[in-house]
This record gives structure tokens, C-alpha cells and sequence, in this order.
């Protein structure tokens, strides 16, 4: 039986008609994808299935009136906001999963920013640098440091070797100092 997977704008188009099919297509289409972020920030499989539940309901409220112009990113970034706000709650005064810190720690050590940044500005900023980066540059960065995948992940699914993705994320965390740096912020 081949499986049929509808377009993102189909999908769309089922919210706004208000069709609850759309979040069955949302679940067939993202739940890996979907489940693999929320696992990598917090780590319990219960918690990570919340997590895809309650991206679907904030979807669902959402569509509309918004029209995202990329869904997959929509969704992402619901549910990383909803598993971060699971992981505060949780563990609040307590230690963090490993490879969610690892790779805030690995970012914070060339990024460091002072607290009082301009958070729109620096949106505006990340956002153009990421713009300009070659597709397979800004997979991996985005893999590693929004959706806490490991370098073991990146690797195997960007068919290089480990070493090859360390040396892309430390070239890609230079270029984005010196972009940072050129537009006015003291790091």
C-alpha cells in the first residue's frame, strides 16, 4: 500500500477550511521529524508526545489567521517553544539534558551576547546570515544549535563524517561572530 503524503499548501488549506483532517495529514507527514526535536530538548518520550499534542492544538488555532509560508518551520518552531517550556518547568534548578546543553554551551562559548541586545535587531541579523549560507551549511547549523540534533545525527544524515560537521559548524560560528560583530554587537 503506497502511503499518499499531501502538500504543505493542501494541509493549509484544510485549516482554513477548518477540515480536522488536516491534523491527521500534520501527524503523518511531521510526527518523526516533530518527535526528534522534542526528544532532543527534553529527553522522555512522554513528555515529547505532549509536546507533538499540543503542537497540533497551537496549529490548529493558529491556522488560521495565520498562513504560514513554510510550514515545516511553523510547526518546528512550535514545538521547540513547547518543549522548552516543558524542560523549564521540569527542571527548573536542575541539570539539563546533554546534548541540548552540550550545544547551547558549544554556541554560547562564540556568541556570547550581553543581556541588554537588541533582540529584534539580532533576529533580523541571525536571520539575513542564515539566509546567505550555502543549503547543507545552514541544515547543519540549524540541526545542531535549533533542533539539538547531535553531530552524530547531522553526520549520518548529511552523509559526512563527523569531523567534516565539526569543522562546518565551527567555520559557519566564526562567519556568524564576524557578521555579528559587523553590525554592532559587542560580543
Amino acid at each position: 500500500m503506497q502511503e499518499y503524503t499531501a502538500s504543505d499548501e493542501n494541509i493549509i488549506a484544510l485549516y482554513f477550511d477548518r477540515d480536522e483532517n488536516a491534523i491527521t495529514l500534520t501527524d503523518q507527514k511531521y510526527r518523526k521529524y516533530l518527535f526528534v526535536i522534542a526528544y532532543n530538548i527534553v529527553s522522555d518520550t512522554e513528555d515529547s508526545e505532549e509536546c507533538l499534542s499540543d503542537t497540533y492544538y497551537q496549529t490548529w488555532n493558529a491556522i488560521p489567521p495565520h498562513r504560514p509560508k513554510n510550514l515545516r518551520a511553523f510547526l518546528t518552531r512550535i514545538t521547540r517553544r513547547l518543549a522548552l517550556d516543558i524542560l523549564r518547568k521540569r527542571n527548573a534548578g536542575k541539570r539539563i539534558p546533554d546534548e541540548y546543553l552540550t550545544s547551547l554551551h558549544e554556541l554560547d562559548e562564540t556568541l556570547s551576547l550581553p543581556a541588554d541586545s537588541d533582540s529584534d535587531a539580532l533576529a533580523k541579523t541571525l536571520n539575513d546570515f542564515l539566509r546567505k549560507l550555502p543549503e547543507k551549511t545552514r541544515c547543519i547549523f540549524v540541526s545542531r544549535y535549533y533542533c539539538a540534533d547531535s553531530v552524530e545525527t547531522i553526520a549520518h544524515y548529511m552523509k559526512m563524517s563527523e569531523s567534516a560537521v565539526y569543522k562546518n559548524l565551527q567555520h559557519t560560528k566564526k562567519a556568524l561572530k564576524k557578521a555579528l560583530e559587523k553590525e554592532g554587537f559587542q560580543l
